[in-house]
């Protein structure tokens, strides 16, 4: 608290004393008085609005200025997520040891070191009667009820609490598991399927509910800003923060499933060369954990990022996945000193194309047959940098089939999507594929699948007749 507090600072209009009174540290930011206060989440969700665009709209005394930029209902449901983890981490339904069923939840959804989330910023604008004064020998801020807190920073904090109150009290109520996109509120669905809620469940949820309801929000409270100055409260708040690398946020990261199976058995146990940063510095055979995690991500879940991984399907699909890495490992070259010139495995975007094929074979296609073909022909693929097929879109479309008889059948239609896949240097007979892996790797892997005469994918614009390899 603010060494200097004289006992009373006032705000607003100094009628009668709010009707409602929060206890407050009182604190000087940079020549403002700013409060730290806790509110209870269903009250703090019911005074507080958002003065994004979608709000002013509405009215509801936005303002007719946004300080806010639109809600992303995803990053929200994530955060939901999350908080309810961190919710299932604290229960104890009954005394002594944790139930099963506790034990199965925990496991299903996730288990972190430690939780934890920032306070949420807001702003309050007194249209009545604000003000604070000591009340039991310590400061409070009196508000009226009319009076809303504007919120400046958290809004995913604050809709996702929401999000998990709502499917909570869903649970509890119906008995059901809610499923499906639509709801917007698809937290949890036993690894099984079941959307009935057990009985032992219920009780867990609604443990989870009373605590839920107990907690408050911490808040970092300005007073009586106007709309610019919200608004450059906001970009302070979001963009002179320094970003951490990828790389390093992953090795400090225990809760992602997919994070956990990359320390445990491919670093753990296949001690495959790994750095915590963004670009491995040394040809050295070491990777970058941003660029492992993304090849994983691809493997696991055909997805750019792995935050939607949950443990029961990691662990069903892990033993697939390190079948994949101990045959990459034996790759010639690859995870060696100079691996980058002796073989293009060591760039990222490679093995990007052959996680793709892995899950397309083992996860989408279940295609056991052509999955065995695939991972045991890994060690012995042309991955040299001098193997022509990397240069086949050098090639106009007739001297390409001739040179490579049938390829045709495996490639993208002509004249869609970027086909720029990289360059060969002829003075170093280096293969570089280039930086846009989204659009490159899934080409890659179509020259795998040529090489290995694996069945071509089905392209967009392509019937099936037309992706026939022809016979020999």
């Amino acid at each position: 608290m603010n060494s200097t507090f004289s006992g009373k600072i006032e705000i607003g209009n100094l009628g009668n004393v709010g009707r409602k009174a929060y206890p407050v540290l009182v604190n000087n930011a940079f020549g403002r008085q700013t409060l730290c206060l806790t509110i209870p989440v269903e009250e703090f969700i019911a005074r507080s609005i958002v003065p994004n665009q979608a709000g002013i709209s509405l009215g509801a005394d936005f303002g007719d200025t946004p300080s806010q930029r639109p809600i992303n209902p995803a990053h929200a449901q994530g955060l939901a997520l999350y908080m309810l983890k961190a919710e299932l981490a604290s229960v104890r339904v009954s005394p002594g040891p944790v139930s099963d069923a506790l034990r199965s939840i925990r496991e299903e959804v996730g288990v972190e070191s430690y939780y934890g989330v920032s306070p949420i910023v807001a702003n309050l604008q007194p249209r009545k009667e604000a003000k604070i004064d000591l009340k039991d020998g310590s400061p409070h801020l009196f508000v009226d009820d009319i009076e809303i807190f504007r919120v400046i920073d958290g809004q995913h904090r604050r809709e996702g609490r929401d999000i998990m109150l709502k499917w909570l009290k869903s649970v509890i109520e119906t008995g059901r598991y809610p499923v499906g996109r639509r709801t917007g509120t698809a937290l949890f669905v036993p690894a099984n399927g079941r959307v009935d809620v057990l009985p032992e469940e219920r009780q867990i949820w609604g443990e989870v509910h009373r605590n839920s309801l107990r907690s408050g929000f911490e808040i970092s409270l300005h007073l009586e800003l106007g709309s610019e100055e919200e608004r450059q409260l906001f970009f302070v708040l979001n963009n002179l923060g320094r970003s951490v690398e990828s790389s390093l946020a992953f090795d400090f990261d225990e809760s992602n499933p997919v994070n956990q199976y990359i320390k445990n058995v491919l670093i753990g146990e296949l001690k495959l060369k790994v750095v915590p940063k963004d670009v491995a510095s040394r040809d050295e055979g070491e990777m970058a954990l941003k660029d492992l995690v993304a090849v994983n991500a691809i493997l696991f879940l055909n997805k750019t990022n792995v935050r939607s991984a949950t443990p029961p399907m990691v662990g069903g699909r892990a033993s697939v996945a390190t079948d994949f890495w101990r045959k990459v490992a034996q790759i010639p070259g690859y995870g060696q000193r100079a691996a980058r010139a002796t073989t293009v495995a060591a760039q990222p975007v490679v093995l990007k194309a052959l996680a793709k094929l892995v899950h397309d074979f083992a996860f989408a296609q279940d295609d056991e047959e052509h999955l065995d073909i695939l991972l045991e022909s890994i060690p012995e693929l042309n991955l040299h940098h001098g193997n022509p097929i990397w240069r086949c879109y050098d090639y106009q479309p007739a001297e390409r089939e001739e040179r490579f008889p049938g390829i045709s059948a495996y490639l993208p239609p002509e004249g869609t999507g970027n086909r720029d896949i990289g360059g060969y240097d002829s003075s170093t007979e280096l293969m570089h594929f280039g930086a846009k892996h989204n659009d490159i790797f899934p080409i890659i892997g179509d020259l795998v699948r040529y090489e290995l005469k694996l069945p071509p994918r089905q392209h967009r614009g392509r019937t099936e007749t037309e992706t026939q390899v022809p016979s020999a």
